[in-house]
């Protein structure tokens, strides 16, 4: 294999490490119920069978049988000013475009139901998407080497049990067994190749099923406050792909084999929600959440080449330890109508030397509102919206002589409805 076609190799192989490890992947958005408030005081509300996923141990305070289903829709816009890009051999690449528009409208589902056993014991179960994230460029903007097309895809399946140990401590555990999906498209080349190649598009599929658990503790401290605290096991990836490469032109015979593989962990999460009940018409609601993205230090990548030997790279990152928080409020106008709203802060982990084209992310503000219509005691209809105020995410995405550097402007929307039927 010559240079080129092993850099084009390995450039490919690259671009799943940086996606794979990015930040700012982590959905919060499991129901739509608590999307009003910007999930301030999920884990402590138990209010119905969504509390599976944010605090199992609640689930001893929904009565009978319960289902919900949810869906929220997520509108991003991320535009990337490029002030500097290169190929994989340090050449610029012409800025035409120089600015890259990436948006996109996923819609996250949730599905969540109990069942109330006996006065100690509720199971539940859960279908959820943990983790996810896609952007697209077009394939001849400036960042093409970097990337084209990326997504994350997760849906993690979690039975659960809660037991009541008495009138004012609950606990819980729910096991997770999660399915991880990665699509990858990068465009390999060089600017002004000699040789005349011309751009060709890469694409990376790879899967893995993963198992995890997650636990948690409900206190009630009086009649009118209550806490939970949850615990999110990390997930342990070892992820097998296909990479597809045109056999034409001058890459033909020159690129990886077919298959790769990458390991690396997806974070752990401690969180601590409270609610307090002030009188009839008012209760307030809180939430302070941090993840472990300290260990995603690196990724170890191994592949083979169309010459039989075996290669492995170890990529490291400096990705931080981060944490969110989020206030909210709930008022009760009537017995059918309640109105809710709330802030939140989002810590982005991810580090100021290394911003991936392929996730940006940056620090965050919500601002959110909400509303809860109960149409009869079987059946209740949620509603809600948070806008997403980021702070200027800027890109810097090196990997070796390949670098993009440049500013941008991301937003976003989040509008979410649910459906819950409880039958007691």
């Amino acid at each position: 294999m010559n240079r080129y076609g092993k850099i084009c190799a390995l450039t490919a192989l690259m671009g799943f490490s940086n996606y794979a490890i990015a930040a700012s992947f982590q959905i919060q958005e499991q129901n739509a119920k608590d999307l009003g408030t910007a999930y301030a005081g999920a884990g402590s509300l138990g209010e119905d069978a969504s509390t599976n996923f944010y605090n199992p141990a609640a689930l001893t305070e929904v009565t009978g049988y319960n289902a919900v289903l949810s869906a929220v829709a997520l509108k991003a816009k991320f535009e990337l000013n490029v002030t500097t890009s290169t190929d994989v051999l340090g050449n610029p690449v012409p800025s035409v475009p120089g600015t890259v528009k990436s948006s996109d409208t996923p819609v996250i589902p949730g599905l969540h139901m109990s069942s109330q056993y006996s006065d100690d014991i509720t199971f539940g179960f859960s279908v959820v998407s943990p983790f996810g994230l896609k952007t697209d460029y077009p394939s001849d903007s400036i960042v093409r080497y970097a990337a084209t097309k990326s997504k994350l895809q997760t849906i993690n399946l979690t039975p659960s049990v809660a037991y009541k140990v008495n009138n004012e401590l609950s606990v819980g555990l729910g096991l997770d067994f999660m399915q991880s999906k990665v699509w990858l498209d990068s465009i390999a080349g060089l600017v002004g190749n000699p040789a005349g190649t011309t751009d060709v598009p890469v694409s990376i599929y790879g899967k893995d099923n993963t198992f995890s658990f997650h636990t948690g503790v409900f206190y009630k401290l009086s009649d009118r406050t209550q806490m939970g605290l949850t615990y999110h096991h990390q997930h342990s990836l070892h992820v097998k792909g296909d990479i597809s490469v045109p056999t034409n032109g001058l890459l033909a015979g020159q690129a990886a084999s077919s298959q790769a593989k990458a390991n690396t962990r997806l974070p752990a999460s401690l969180r601590y929600s409270v609610t307090h009940k002030y009188d009839d018409k008012w209760t307030m609601v809180g939430d302070l959440q941090w993840t472990k993205w300290s260990v995603l230090e690196q990724m170890v990548i191994s592949y083979n080449l169309n010459t039989g030997a075996g290669e492995t790279k170890a990529l490291r990152f400096d990705y931080k330890n981060a944490w969110r928080a989020a206030l909210g409020t709930h008022y009760k106008y009537d017995e059918v109508w309640t109105f809710k709203g709330g802030l939140a802060y989002d810590k982005s982990p991810v580090s100021s030397q290394q911003k991936s084209v392929r996730t940006p992310d940056a620090d965050r503000w919500w601002l959110a509102l909400g509303a809860k219509y109960k149409i009869n005691e079987a059946f209740t209809v949620d509603a809600g919206y948070s806008h997403l105020f980021f702070k200027n995410p800027g890109i810097i995405d090196i990997d070796g002589a390949r670098r993009v550097v440049g500013t941008a402007k991301a937003s976003a929307n989040l509008l979410g409805v649910q459906l819950t039927w409880n039958l007691v």
